[in-house]
This record gives structure tokens, sequence and C-alpha cells, in this order.
């Protein structure tokens, strides 16, 4: 074997480790939204609402793209604590020009979600939970929508159940 092939396989191992060590330590994977549930996200969104999005866990970021192209005037800040989809999501955003959306590779808990009008979650239940006292510091008005997972001890404003397999539903809370 090459030294280059040696190369390959080891940047391959840390990357890959990365992810699962990150895994380990938050308690889910990068996750993309399906492209349903992106579509019913960004109808949720209101043409009122402000032009400052956060993305708490971003992972691939997709939807903090899909977010850019559907409110070009967004100025859009996504978090993610993985390395490699946080890189990548770098990456994909420069080649397809969105160069608007700042990438922050950092623990959401630490994000500064002040002035932000609208706030973007798929996370596990727990992270929701920790979550949930913490949105209510958002300034009225602000939204926060939410991919499969509710927001406990507060009641949403729209439920929209996808048509898919697992009849995913997206959330949308008004502060």
């Amino acid at each position: 074997m090459s030294w280059i092939s040696i190369l390959v396989v080891a940047v391959g191992l840390l990357l890959g480790g990365s992810i699962v060590w990150t895994t380990l330590r938050v308690g889910i994977p990068p996750m993309p939204s399906s492209a349903r549930a992106t579509r019913a996200i960004l109808e949720l969104i209101p043409e009122s609402s402000g032009a400052r999005f956060v993305d708490l866990g971003s992972g691939w970021g997709t939807l903090a793209i899909a977010v850019t192209r559907h409110r070009p005037e967004a100025k859009v800040v996504a978090y993610e604590l993985s390395f490699l989809p946080w890189l990548w999501s770098i990456g994909l955003a420069r080649l397809l020009g969105h160069r608007e959306i700042q990438f922050v590779r950092r623990d959401f808990f630490d994000a500064d979600l002040g002035g932000a009008d609208v706030v973007l979650c798929y996370l596990f239940p727990d992270a929701m939970e920790q979550l949930a006292d913490r949105l209510r510091e958002l300034e009225a008005g602000s939204i926060v929508l939410s991919n499969t997972f509710r927001l406990p001890g507060w009641q949403p404003d729209e439920v929209v159940e996808l048509d898919d397999l697992y009849r995913t539903r997206v959330y949308r809370y008004v502060v």
C-alpha cells in the first residue's frame, strides 16, 4: 500500500471518527432535513418575519442554504459542533455562492440568540427540553420552527403533518 493510500485512509478514519465522537457527545448524529420537511419549514416562514435566522444544529447546511435561497435578504447564522458536517456546509455554501451564511462550529447552547427573528431546530427531545426555557427569551413575535420534535411546554401555532412514511410533523411556535 502506498503512502498516499495510507494517508487517505487515515484522513477518512479521522473525519469519520470526529462524527462518531460528536454523536456520542451530543447524543444525535448530524441529520439533514428531508426535502419535504425543508419545503414545509420554508412555507411556515411568514414573509413579514424579520431577516435574522439562527439554525441550531445545522448538520450538513442544507436547511441554512435553502433559507437563503427562499429569503435572499436573510442573514443566517448556523451552529454545528461536528467538524466534518460543519466543514462540508462551508464548502457547499461557497460552491453554491451563498457566502452570506455564517457557519459557526460551536455548541448551540452557547449560541447568541439575541435578535433572532426565526430559530430553526431539528434536534432530539432532550435538546428541545433544554432549549425550551432559553427560547422564551427571544423577542415577542420571533418564530421557532422545529422539524419532527415538539418543544415541551410550548403550544404550537401551527403543525404541518407531512405525507411521508413517518408522518413527520413540522411545528411552528410564535414567542
